[in-house]
């Protein structure tokens, strides 16, 4: 059997004390100081980044430019209503975007301005 390696995984050292359990293809990893292991960029959190450098800088940052570009396109923004005259402006993910219900003229208006 022939082995093939995917371009998106890339080589990642763990540096700091303690040991970091994270899950990478789906099965949870123990990460020990100065480990090497290969995950690809979207399985490390960017809360662990302070912690876990790529050993390959370039590499991650054509990688997070891809999914960057990609992202940018998948938002999509609705105007949900709440009753009263009261409105919600909402992501693709269902996650409310404004802090407090709008009016619909403030909330299309925040809608021009995200896709924008």
């Amino acid at each position: 059997m022939k082995r093939t390696k995917s371009k998106d995984v890339l080589w990642w050292r763990k540096i700091g004390g303690g040991s970091l359990h994270i899950r990478i293809d789906g099965k949870m990893k123990i990460i020990k100081e100065n480990q090497k292991f290969p995950a690809r960029a979207e399985e490390i959190p960017q809360v662990f980044r302070d912690v876990i450098k790529p050993l390959n800088h370039v590499e991650l940052e054509n990688v997070e430019k891809k999914q960057q570009s990609i992202d940018v396109k998948k938002l999509k923004y609705t105007v949900k209503s709440k009753g009263g005259g009261w409105f919600d402006v909402v992501d693709a993910s269902g996650k409310v975007v404004n802090e407090k219900a709008l009016r619909q003229e403030a909330a299309d208006k925040l809608v021009k301005d995200l896709t924008e």
